[in-house]
């Protein structure tokens, strides 16, 4: 998305054209960007319950307290996420608009940056089990 947002930004069509352009890429990845959110996310359940097995693992083990960690990031992500889906998404296409989904898309990518540095962490611990 940032490489596709930025490459748009420094091109040389007008400000209109260029923020529609923005706009139908932005339209084209977000079923896309659903679909595999939801699949992480079942999958994640789906490892954080076979690794965990009780839910007092949460907040008694180093496993526990660094998944809890890097949960906080992964809802900080979806709520950007959100916010990009429901509010930033229906505003492309006007003049201006490419600014703000660029900054708004590049928050949303360090926190998604933040959840991978969790998740190095996370996997270089001993599982509960």
């Amino acid at each position: 998305m940032l490489i596709g947002i930025r490459r748009m930004i420094r091109s040389t069509s007008t400000g209109v054209q260029r923020a529609e352009l923005i706009g139908d890429l932005v339209n084209s990845f977000s079923s896309l960007a659903l679909v595999a959110a939801a699949i992480v996310a079942i999958t994640g359940v789906t490892t954080a319950w076979l690794n965990l097995k009780r839910l007092s693992s949460l907040w008694t083990t180093s496993y526990g307290i660094a998944l809890v960690g890097k949960l906080i990031f992964v809802v900080i992500v979806v709520v950007l996420g959100a916010w990009n889906w429901r509010r930033v998404r229906p505003s492309l296409g006007g003049e201006g608009s490419e600014e703000i989904i660029r900054r708004s898309a590049t928050m949303e990518l360090t926190f998604a940056a933040f959840v991978l540095v969790a998740t190095s962490v996370l996997v270089s611990l001993p599982s509960p089990r």
